[in-house]
Order: C-alpha cells, then sequence, then structure tokens
C-alpha cells in the first residue's frame, strides 16, 4: 500500500502542473464542441475500426473515476498500480511541454484578484437551501484564493466552513457530487480520494474530456465488471451525471448501442430489455460478438420492403459493425444484393444501389425480385472487345436471370482483350459471354466492354462452286468480327456439301464467302474452309453475232461465270429485249459464254442461253429429257407457250403465259436445251404446251418423315409411277411403272411420308429400284413367335448387321444405322424375341436407349456362379426396383419372371443363395411356392428381439426360492431355439444371468431395427392370482420416441399381442387372463410391434409347480413361436 501512496502522490503533482496549463491553453484554444451536443445532435465524425484492447489499456491508469470509486477491493488497487505504470512515460513527457506553457502564463495573483473581487462574504445563517442535487465526475483545478471550503453547500443549513481554497490551489481535484442553491452551485472536491469539501463552483476551473470519435453499433454483451459509475453521458464530459454503479447490472446481458472515445477511455451506451440505461467505460464489459455459419457472393435485385431495419457498415452486431442509417431511408427501393452472410441471429445482406455501397442489412427487409425468362433475344457472335469498366461483376449466366451468379469481377481483367462467344438480351442490359486466352469467363454487360469490330477492305460480287471441306468452321450472318454478326451453325454441318460462293469480303483478319446451296442463302464463313472448284475454259472463239437479250435472269461478269477472278456486275434483265453483239464465245463445262457489246461498249460476259440469235439460223437441240410429277404455278406473264420446247424444230408459239398467270399447273416433263430448260404443262389433264422452267414457281410436296425399314412386301398395284426420289418431291423422275414388278417379292428400305402421300423405296433381288406409293404395296411383316425379358452382358462382335428401333422386319420396326458403329462395344441385353425370320435382341449401350439386332452379331458375356448355399430363412422384401429371374441375374439361361415390387414388404423365405462376381442371388419362395432370383439387397431377413426380464442383481419376483429371472431366461432361450430353426433371425437382450437397464434393451432393439420386441415375463401377486396374460403398450405414457404412438404401431403390437397369446393358452391350457395394455417402459420406448408377456403366477404354489418343469417351459416355448409364426404369415 505503501508503495501506491508514493505513486499517486508523484502523479497527483504531475497533473496539478499538467492540468494548470490546460486551464491557461484554453483559454486561447477554440472551444470543444460539448458531448450533449454531439449526442443530442447526432455529430458523427470518420469512422475507423476501434481496437478495444489498447483503449482498454490506455485508459486504466488512475483516474478520477478509479479515485473515486467508493468500494476498491485489495487486488483491484494492487492491479491499477500495475496498470497506471504504463503511462508514467506518457505523464513525463506531458509535464515537460506543460512547463513550457507555464512559462508563457499570466501571474497568477492577478487571476485570484480578478476572483477575489467578485466573491460574496460568507455567511452561515442557513438563508440558502439546495435546489437541485447531481452526482458528477469531472476533473477540475483550483483556480481562486481565499475562498472558503465548507463541509456541506455554503449557506445551507449545517454548512461550516473547514477551509480555504488557497490551500489548494492550482491542484488537480475531482468534483464528485453539485448541488444547486439560490445563491449558486455548489462542488463537493476531493483530492486523492479524501474528501476535501464544498466550493463555490465559479471558484474552478472544469476540465471536461473531449469527445474524439463517436459510432452508433449493436453488440450484445456482458457486464462483467462490478466497480465502474453509470453516467447519463459518457463519463466526464460536459452535462454527465453518476446514475448508479455497475454492479447493480452485475453479470447481466445488454445490448449496446452507441460507443464514444474520448481522451480518457472509450465509453459505451447499453440498454436492457429495450429501455436505454445509461454509459459506461468500455473495459468494464466483455462484448459478444456474433460469428458467421456461411458466406457467399452473390448477385440479384430486391425491394427493401421493411424501414425499421439499421444498415450497418458490416453485418449487424459482428464485431466493426457501425450503424450507418435506417432502411426507411431506401424503403420501396430497388437495390442490388452483391453478397450474403449468415450468422446465428440472421442473414444479413449487403446492398448497393446504382453502383454505390450503402451497408449491411437484415435480408428479412428485402424482397428478392424475380427475373425468371427475361432473355428476350440469344445469339452466338464473335467479336473482340476490351474490358473497360473497373469493378464489375461477372456473372455465370446473363445477369438477374434465374440461374444468375455473381463469379468474378472486371478488375482482374481490366484493359485486358477478351473474345465475345455470345450474346442475350434481356430488359435490363445486353450481356455478352466472354473469353480470355481461349478460356471461358463469363457473362459482363456489354456497356463495360469496348468493342473492336473488324474492318471491310474490299467486297466483290462472284460466282463460285466450292466443296465445304473443313468442318472446324463458324458461320455467320455477316462475316465474322464484323459488326452485327451472328454464328448460325457450324460448317460442319454442311461437310462435303457442294456450295456456290455468291460474295467474297475482304477484312484485316481474314477473306470470308458468303454461300448458297440449292439456291439457298446460308451465311459466310472462312474461305479457308472451302475447296472452290473454278470452271475450265475449254475452248475460245472470236465472233461477230447480232443477238437480243430474251432473259433477263442472267448473271453479268467480268470474266466467264465460275471461272477464277469472276465478278459480277449486273443482271442481264437490265438489257432485256436490247440488241447486242457477241463479240467472243467460250465454253465451260457448265455453259457456253457470250462476250456482249452494245454501240461499241464492252457490257460483259453472260449465259449464251440468254440470247436470241438475230442474223443466223440456229435451232436449237434437246440434250436431256425426263418424264416427271411436279405441281407449280405460273409466275410470270408474257412468256410464250410453245408446241415443242422453245427454239427447237417444229417448236411453235400456241400461248402465252398471261392467261395462265398464278394458275396451278402440273409439269409431266421436263427437256433440256442449250438454251434453257423447258416444261410440259396441263390443267386438270388438259396439255397446254412448253414454257420456259424459269417462268414457273414449283411447288414440291414437303417431306414429313423420313425412316429407315425391313419389310417384306408383294406389288399388289400396276398402276402406280416408280421414281427417282418420293413422287412430287424436288428432283423427282419417273423411271418405270410399278406394273413392271406386279406380283413380285420386294424388300421396303424406306418410307417417307409427304403432304401427298406416303412413299416406300423398294429393291428386288438386293438392287435398289426406286419409290412407289406404299398403298401399291402388300406389306408382310415377320411375325414374333416368343419374347424373353433377360439380362445379360454381351459385345457386338459382327459389323454388318442392320440396328432396329424394333426387331426386325416387324411391324413398325425402323433401322437406324449398322452394328459398325456399337462394334466391339459392350452393352446389356434386356429381351429376346424370336420371329419367323431370326432371334433378336434388345441391347442398351453406353446407358443410351435400347436398339435391336440379329443376335448372331452379338457374344454373350455371361456371369459364372462362384458359390452355391442352401438356406432356409424367413425375411421380408424391402426394395421394389429388382427383378426376378428364373436364374440368377445375368447368368445363362436367365428369364425375368416379375418385378420384387409385387412383393414388397411381404414375408418370404430365402432357400438358396448363389455368389456371383456381379452380386449375391436369393432363390426366394413364399407358402411353400417358389417365386424366383432376386439380389439379395433386396430382402432382409425378419429378426426378433427377444428379452428375458430382469437379470444380475434385479431378481424380479422370488417365491418358494425360486427367481422370475431365472425362469424368464429358460423359456426365452427355449423361444430362441424354435425360432432359428423355423429361419427367423434371433437376438437376445442377455442370455446369461446378468443385468441389463430397461432402455438398454429398448434402445438395442431400436438400433438393431429388428421387425417384432418380445419380453417374457412372470408374474406373482397375493398368491391367489394365476394364469397367462399378454401386454402391449396403451399410448399413455410419456414417450422419449417419436414412434411410440404412432398408430401402425399401436395396431400391429396388438395384432402380435393377440396372436401369441391364443397359441400359448391353446398349448398350455392355463387360464386366459386375456390380452391387457399397460405403460411398460419396454413396450413404450420401442420403434417396432413390442409385446410384454406375464407367463404364470409363480406366487401361487400350483401354478409355480409347473412353471419349474421342463415339460410345461416346452409347452409355454411352443405357444410363443406359433403365435410370432402366425403373426409373421
Amino acid at each position: 500500500m505503501e508503495n501506491k501512496k508514493k505513486r499517486v502522490r508523484f502523479m497527483l503533482k504531475s497533473i496539478t502542473v499538467l492540468t494548470l496549463m490546460a486551464t491557461l491553453a484554453s483559454s486561447i484554444a477554440p472551444a470543444a464542441v460539448s458531448a450533449s451536443e454531439i449526442i443530442n445532435k447526432e455529430i458523427v465524425g470518420e469512422t475507423q475500426t476501434k481496437n478495444y484492447e489498447s483503449d482498454e489499456q490506455e485508459s486504466q491508469g488512475v483516474t478520477s473515476e478509479s479515485i473515486h470509486s467508493e468500494i476498491v477491493e485489495e487486488e483491484t488497487e494492487k492491479k491499477e498500480i500495475e496498470e497506471s505504470s504504463l503511462t508514467d512515460t506518457d505523464s513525463s513527457n506531458s509535464m515537460e511541454s506543460g512547463q513550457k506553457i507555464l512559462e508563457e502564463k499570466p501571474a497568477v495573483d492577478e487571476v485570484n484578484d480578478a476572483m477575489k473581487s467578485s466573491a460574496e462574504p460568507f455567511k452561515a445563517d442557513g438563508s440558502d437551501s439546495v435546489t437541485k442535487s447531481d452526482y458528477v465526475h469531472y476533473d477540475a483545478v483550483v483556480i481562486t484564493v481565499n475562498q472558503p471550503v465548507f463541509s456541506e453547500p455554503g449557506y445551507t443549513v449545517g454548512a461550516k466552513k473547514t477551509g480555504e481554497t488557497t490551500t489548494y490551489l492550482n491542484q488537480l481535484v475531482v468534483i464528485s457530487q453539485e448541488k444547486v442553491t439560490a445563491k449558486g452551485i455548489w462542488a463537493q472536491i476531493s483530492i486523492n480520494n479524501k474528501m476535501i469539501g464544498w466550493v463555490a463552483k465559479n471558484t474552478l476551473k472544469v476540465n471536461l474530456d473531449k469527445i474524439i470519435e463517436q459510432k452508433m453499433v449493436h453488440y450484445d454483451a456482458v457486464i462483467t465488471q462490478s466497480r465502474h459509475d453509470v453516467y447519463t453521458l459518457p463519463g466526464y464530459t460536459e452535462g454527465n451525471v453518476r446514475i448508479t454503479k455497475s454492479a447493480t447490472y452485475f453479470n447481466q446481458k445488454v445490448k449496446l448501442l452507441q460507443t464514444i472515445k474520448t481522451n480518457r477511455a472509450t465509453w459505451v451506451q447499453f440498454s436492457i430489455n429495450g429501455v436505454t440505461i445509461g454509459w459506461m467505460n468500455i473495459i468494464g464489459i466483455d462484448i459478444k460478438y456474433d460469428s458467421f455459419k456461411d458466406v457467399k457472393k452473390v448477385y440479384y435485385d430486391a425491394t427493401v420492403e421493411q424501414g425499421r431495419h439499421d444498415v450497418y457498415t458490416l453485418p449487424g452486431y459482428t464485431k466493426g459493425n457501425e450503424i450507418t442509417t435506417k432502411s426507411s431511408t431506401y424503403l420501396n427501393q430497388t437495390v442490388q444484393i452483391t453478397e450474403e452472410k449468415v450468422s446465428d441471429r440472421a442473414t444479413w445482406v449487403l446492398i448497393t444501389q446504382n453502383g454505390k455501397m450503402i451497408g449491411w442489412m437484415n435480408k428479412k427487409g428485402v424482397k428478392v425480385v424475380a427475373y425468371n425468362n427475361t432473355v428476350i433475344e440469344s445469339r452466338l457472335v464473335h467479336y473482340e472487345a476490351t474490358v473497360s469498366r473497373n469493378d464489375q461483376l461477372i456473372f455465370s449466366a446473363p445477369g438477374y436471370t434465374k440461374e444468375s451468379k455473381a463469379i468474378a469481377n472486371t478488375k482482374d481483367y481490366y484493359k485486358r482483350s477478351t473474345k465475345i462467344l455470345e450474346e442475350k438480351v434481356t430488359k435490363r442490359a445486353t450481356w455478352a459471354l466472354i473469353s480470355v486466352d481461349n478460356k471461358t469467363i463469363g457473362w459482363v454487360d456489354k456497356a463495360h466492354l469496348t468493342v473492336q469490330y473488324d474492318n471491310i477492305k474490299s467486297t466483290k460480287a462472284v460466282h463460285y462452286d466450292a466443296l465445304v471441306n473443313q468442318g472446324r468452321h463458324d458461320v455467320y450472318t455477316t462475316p465474322g468480327y464484323t459488326e452485327g454478326n451472328e454464328i448460325i451453325t457450324k460448317s460442319s454441318s454442311y461437310l462435303n456439301e457442294k456450295a456456290r460462293i455468291v460474295n467474297i469480303v475482304e477484312t484485316s483478319r481474314a477473306t470470308w464467302a458468303q454461300f448458297s446451296i440449292d439456291g439457298k442463302i446460308i451465311g459466310w464463313m472462312n474461305v479457308i474452309g472451302l475447296s472452290i472448284q473454278y470452271d475450265k475454259i475449254i475452248s475460245s472463239n472470236k465472233v461477230n453475232i447480232i443477238a437480243k437479250v430474251v432473259e433477263g435472269r442472267h448473271d453479268i461478269y467480268t470474266i466467264p461465270g465460275y471461272t477464277k477472278n469472276n465478278e459480277l456486275l449486273t443482271k442481264s434483265e437490265t438489257y432485256l429485249n436490247k440488241d447486242v453483239t457477241i463479240l467472243e464465245e467460250k465454253e465451260t463445262d457448265r455453259a457456253t459464254w457470250a462476250l456482249i457489246t452494245q454501240n461499241g461498249r464492252t457490257i460483259g460476259w453472260m449465259n449464251k442461253k440468254g440470247l436470241a440469235i438475230l442474223n443466223g439460223d440456229l435451232v436449237d437441240k434437246v440434250t436431256e429429257s425426263r418424264i416427271i410429277h411436279n405441281d407449280a404455278v405460273i409466275s410470270k406473264k408474257n412468256q410464250l407457250i410453245y408446241s415443242a420446247p422453245g427454239f427447237t424444230v417444229g417448236a411453235k408459239e400456241i400461248g402465252n403465259t398471261s392467261s395462265y398467270l398464278n394458275k396451278k399447273v402440273q409439269i409431266n416433263q421436263e427437256k433440256e436445251t442449250n438454251r434453257a430448260t423447258w416444261a410440259q404443262i396441263s390443267i386438270n389433264g388438259k396439255n397446254i404446251g412448253w414454257v420456259n422452267k424459269s417462268t414457273l414457281t414449283l411447288k414440291y410436296d414437303t417431306i414429313q418423315i423420313t425412316k429407315g425399314v425391313h419389310f417384306d412386301a408383294v406389288v399388289s398395284q400396276g398402276r402406280h409411277d416408280i421414281y427417282t426420289v418420293p413422287g412430287y418431291t424436288k428432283g423427282n423422275e419417273i423411271i418405270a411403272k410399278s406394273s413392271n414388278y406386279l406380283n413380285k417379292k420386294v424388300l421396303v428400305l424406306k418410307t417417307v411420308k409427304t403432304n401427298r402421300a406416303t412413299w416406300a423405296q423398294i429393291s428386288v433381288n438386293g438392287k435398289v429400284v426406286g419409290w412407289m406409293n406404299i398403298i401399291g404395296l402388300s406389306i408382310q411383316y415377320d411375325k414374333i413367335l416368343d419374347t424373353k425379358k433377360v439380362h445379360y452382358e454381351a459385345v457386338v462382335v459382327q459389323d454388318n448387321h442392320d440396328v432396329y428401333s424394333k426387331p426386325g422386319y416387324t411391324e413398325n420396326s425402323q433401322r437406324l444405322t449398322k452394328s459398325l458403329a456399337y462394334l466391339n462395344k459392350k452393352g446389356i441385353v434386356t429381351q429376346i424375341v424370336k420371329t419367323n425370320r431370326a432371334t433378336w435382341a434388345e441391347i442398351s449401350v453406353d446407358g443410351k436407349p435400347p436398339i435391336w439386332m440379329n443376335i448372331n452379331g452379338l457374344k454373350m458375356k455371361y456371369d459364372k456362379i462362384t458359390s452355391t448355399k442352401t438356406t432356409n430363412y424367413n425375411a421380408k422384401v424391402v426394395e421394389g426396383k429388382h427383378d426376378i429371374y428364373t436364374m440368377p441375374g445375368y447368368t445363362d439361361g436367365n428369364v425375368i419372371v416379375g418385378k420384387s415390387g409385387s412383393y414388397l414388404n411381404k414375408n418370404i423365405k430365402v432357400i438358396q443363395e448363389k455368389q456371383t462376381s456381379r452380386a449375391t442371388w436369393a432363390l426366394i419362395s413364399m407358402n411353400g411356392k417358389t417365386i424366383g432370383w432376386m439380389n439379395k439387397k433386396g430382402v432382409d431377413s425378419i429378426s426378433i428381439y427377444l428379452d428375458p426380464g430382469h437379470g444380475g442383481d434385479e431378481p424380479g419376483a422370488i417365491s418358494g426360492f425360486v427367481k422370475e429371472k431365472v425362469l424368464n431366461l429358460k423359456v426365452a432361450l427355449k423361444v430362441e431355439k424354435l425360432l432359428k430353426e423355423k429361419g427367423y433371425e434371433v437376438i437376445m437382450s442377455r442370455r446369461t444371468d446378468e443385468f441389463v437397464s430397461l432402455s438398454d434393451r429398448a434402445q438395442e432393439a431400436n438400433k438393431m431395427k429388428v421387425d417384432i420386441f418380445v419380453s417374457v415375463h412372470h408374474n406373482a401377486f397375493m398368491k391367489t392370482a394365476y394364469g397367462i396374460e399378454t401386454y402391449s403398450y396403451n399410448g399413455l405414457g410419456n414417450p422419449k420416441n417419436i414412434m411410440s404412438n404412432n398408430s401402425k404401431r399401436l395396431l400391429t403390437s396388438t395384432v402380435l399381442s393377440n396372436a401369441i397369446h391364443k397359441k400359448i393358452i391353446s398349448n398350455t391350457g392355463a387360464y386366459d387372463r386375456n390380452n391387457r395394455k399397460a405403460n411398460y417402459h419396454v413396450i413404450r420406448e420401442t420403434t417396432m410391434p413390442a409385446v410384454l408377456l406375464e407367463l404364470g403366477y409363480m406366487d401361487n404354489t400350483n401354478e409355480r409347480a409347473k412353471l419349474v418343469t421342463d415339460n410345461y417351459q416346452n409347452k409355454l416355448a411352443k405357444g410363443v413361436v406359433e403365435g410370432i409364426v402366425n403373426y409373421f404369415n
């Protein structure tokens, strides 16, 4: 204690000097903002994370709060001395700076003289009375001399003068109480824990603590120290009043509402049960921060629906949280949720708005905005772009859509080059799927990218034939990587197909070709994926022929069409019906090309078919003829109709297409000349004549369904045409009449359904004939003679078999492919079908839908039986998904005869087991009838828990030197033996004289998941009762397990009780005391049907004499077993 006094005296001397310096300095310093002003006006400075441990260390020096503690234990005082030593260095440094201020201070006498002149002489006459009294805590310095010190406030009753302020001039004092009278404010002061007395407050210079930082917070805490004062405002700040001691709330749970850091300490405002109590030093509190169970990045929109929640800098009640506002600020506004954190208290969401961080709030206050199915447009594209916006989210799917999750941030790719692979448009934005270094990153708002389109350097209209010879290229709507491009498909869709190039575009990246197939524009692809097939010039002649342009459909080129470097200039319709001069002709495999001029100006090269020679007697020749069937509409007027193909020998003008414009006609025949393709047309069976085919719009039948099949058939009608392709479809040509094959057997290879008819492709003796209407055939499907469901493994070993959707050549069978596609692959055979033609196997390969093929193409892989065991135990089918076989599954000769679901939860007997590499197979029977083999996983043996009552140091009833525990065990062992002989699994609670608790018996049975529980007991009562009674649970107890009062369990327990009781009575002839209900532990706390047997009264002399005999015990055991068997049956 002596050390403490020395240290306190040293510190007080230092404090006196420092306080005087501070008093003088304050006269020239700006006024500090008072605590009440800050708190009332909610002035909150910039917040920063606080280290409460360091604050606590700083605030545990000798303060006026510790000096004025009313009761401080010896150990606390020692601790404070040790802690106060931490500030010695700081105090010495402060004294040095304080000395400098003292040198500049005006004379103290001048200050005191001024104070004396204003002091009123003291009259201890009791003329004044106290009107207000407060306990406070302030530091102050005595600055006035010759003023009285009183035992009570001056002028009040009992006030006595005890000294003068001169004695304490310039010393640091602590004001612990203030009282207001009509004459002024009086302060009770002390020095070093020693009470001095009461002085007029204007004799003191009060040193208020300054507020450095304030935070609105939310924490749970417990008050762990009782020595602290509780204030109306933070201690030592202006306006503080001491309310009570923290001991009042010692060990109570509180909620922290605010923290304020002053130059002295950190103070917390706390409440209990929603009532604000006051402020105390934070070192007296143990803060209970919430922790997180789950943290995840998210991204979705939400609406703030509740305005009552606080918004924090961190999730509420976690370390470092600070309240920034109320959710009402954003009520009914849409915000974005970017993160979720789950604590024991709540799920907290981090909300932002328009890219600005708001803070954390309780998720209960927001409602998720549903953005399901908002993608309104999708397109595959190819662009290069640079990530131009920093700190934007990247999603797993287009932002705000159903499956969208935040997976990355653009800051990781800022200013990096990316490729856009796909675009999706929502109501909110256009989203781009980006990749970097060929690695897909995710979806970003396209507005966050700067797109760099390729520039087009040159464009040419051309005509080339080409072959698509690379399948790896994308096909676009515009040249790749140019603005507006969209990926349509892959070039593999057209691999090895013949195409026509119609435009060439060169960009900084590549040369792109626009191509068509069968006259339909497909799109643009890189020209390196095409093998261009230029036409070659066979011959060339200089001529000078006058001609007329008579067809406007031809292209005019810089050089002959389809030759290398040709470029399209215009269409021949520009010069339709105008005279031109042919100066040169060039012949290619495709056509004869004419170089035409007009008035000495070269026009270009065009197909000579579009010209009529005016200065020569040239006749066109028919080069090819074909009989066809097509519908068409006459779509051009003012075109001539001829009696034969135009410009051929004998052709005469017989009409004009204007007479038949837009009418439907039938094309019966086509003929090719060097000029055009001519079509012979008719209307309603009446021949009209020959027209240029270009004047017609053909109406081909559309193919709706195509099937590869295999059927036998006989041609039964001779009136049908046979075509090269299905009749009336594009490219059809009549090649024969069905009468050529009348009554002959054919094989149907394919069927095609069009809007007009169903067509069959037929072959005879392995040679394809053509297509005819299926109504002219008599189909002869193979018949199914036998079907077996099986399970075998097999390998496809032959490549020449057809693969079908159903057994080959049967009705509705469709030919899918060749067995070559499955060669050497392993599959599971699930059906075998025998027809008059072959045996067919249904096989599933790689888990895909099953196919059918000839069994000759398969090699079976039967499972081998490795062991066989004869068994005889009772069981129950517990899984309904298994097949039941004639032999163990997957072995040779197995046939599926049923499903285990037909026997689900039914009692069966397992009479044999066989082991294969795949499984253990059980041969099951029911009621003596063999059912078949199934996987043993689907059965569970019937298990019975036998409980011989009592045991060990719990003998049960005792009578005539006979102990119940002994009889219970003897009968139970006999029951066990008989049950095992009948194939039941038996678990015994005890097999010897040992103690087993009631709860252990019930819990073991529950854990073993047995089927029934049977407890064996004997009775005793007044020596006169006799007979047998059987108990099941009455449902009136207070069970610990949820199955105890299950209605099904209660019912089946009653059924079991009736079955056993009936058989015991019939086997023993004992007096029937009926089935009963009771609240015994073992039949209450078990989860399965449970009974307790009372097999007789031991204290009845006559009954005891029977109970101890082996013969009677055998009868009891036999009755119990027969009752159990009947129950399971």
